[in-house]
């Protein structure tokens, strides 16, 4: 997502499909069972749609869970610095590290396996001088573009830093060519 000068990346969509593989499945083979047991089970169904209900309902909310926790997990880069956040649903944890991009030493990526490369996903290592250490974007969409976009949002801080330096001593000369003028010509 490109907002407001900044991008966003969430983790890719298959590891998402990974975390909520096993909720998705635990609802599907209650409702096939609970299914089952009506055609089988002769009597009063509502006593078997409330059971399947009490086992059905923290299967729905293990796979909010896993949908949320996916979802809240943003990494983020700015004109000025990279930003990891992540963050457990209802507040449990949150976690925010930064790491501004004077401190960042280098930038790799890793394509884990087959399958990573034919979905191209991967994890950006963003290494920094700080106490941060390292950040790690977990599982991103096109990690070779994630570090190309990092690489060239730090030129651009660096360019602009530099023309900051720049302007800085320009507007110091006059200053150092009139103390220059009052000591050799006084």
């Amino acid at each position: 997502e490109h907002t407001d000068g900044q991008v966003t990346w969430r983790k890719h969509w298959i590891r998402l499909l990974a975390k909520i593989g096993a909720p998705l499945l635990t609802i599907v083979v209650l409702l096939v069972l609970s299914s089952l047991l009506l055609s089988v089970i002769p009597g009063e169904p509502l006593a078997l749609d409330l059971f399947v209900l009490m086992l059905l309902l923290p299967a729905l909310g293990w796979l909010w869970w896993e949908w949320v926790n996916w979802g809240n997990d943003l990494y983020i880069v700015t004109d000025d610095r990279i930003v990891d956040t992540e963050k457990l649903p209802l507040g449990f944890r949150y976690q925010r590290t930064e790491a501004t991009f004077d401190r960042i030493q280098n930038v790799s990526f890793e394509i884990p396996n087959p399958i990573a490369t034919i979905l191209n996903y991967g994890t950006v290592m963003i290494y920094t001088a700080g106490a941060e250490g390292r950040l790690d974007f977990l599982y991103v969409r096109d990690p070779s573009g994630v570090q190309r976009e990092i690489f060239q949002r730090i030129a651009a801080f660096e360019e602009a830093q530099l023309q900051e330096r720049r302007a800085e001593q320009s507007a110091e000369l006059p200053q150092w060519f009139s103390v220059y003028d009052e000591t050799y010509h006084s």
